[in-house]
């Protein structure tokens, strides 16, 4: 069989902002105007409208990968034979820019992935929350492990 060149094309789709927002299907998160202020960031806005037909889908996606791994890692236990009854998290980054809305996009997301039905419990961690300046880096002698002089 002949190799055939691998079309980078094909590994990703596209879709409209329309389309994308039929994927929620059946899934009815409600959000009020109010919790979508109370999550925004500094130069954010965020909309009921916005939340229905961006972050909705993608939660609904989200939960299908969730649960998939779950399956996964339950056949995976079987198939070894390790009693493994332990949740295993499902870690989800959230890369980007200076100011173009990951914080707003995490909070978002954790509260509408905890109200999905199965009531998963939703961690959200934040590189603000354990990262250190370089001062206290120097000061404590660890600037060397982040390549300060």
């Amino acid at each position: 069989m002949k190799n055939k060149e691998l079309n980078l094309h094909t590994l990703y789709t596209q879709h409209s902002r329309q389309s994308w927002s039929g994927f929620g299907g059946h899934l009815s998160i409600a959000v009020s105007e109010e919790e979508a202020k109370a999550v925004e960031g500094l130069n954010d806005h965020l909309s009921v409208e916005e939340v229905e037909t961006i972050y909705v889908p993608l939660v609904r996606l989200l939960h299908l990968h969730v649960k998939s791994a779950a399956e996964r890692n339950k056949h995976v236990n079987v198939f070894l034979k390790h009693p493994h009854s332990a949740k295993i998290p499902f870690i989800i980054g959230i890369a980007g820019s200076v100011a173009v809305g990951k914080s707003t996009t995490a909070r978002i997301l954790q509260k509408l992935l905890s109200r999905l039905p199965d009531r998963p419990k939703v961690s959200l961690i934040t590189t603000d929350g354990f990262l250190f300046p370089t001062a206290e880096l120097k000061k404590e002698k660890l600037a060397v492990k982040k390549r300060i002089s």
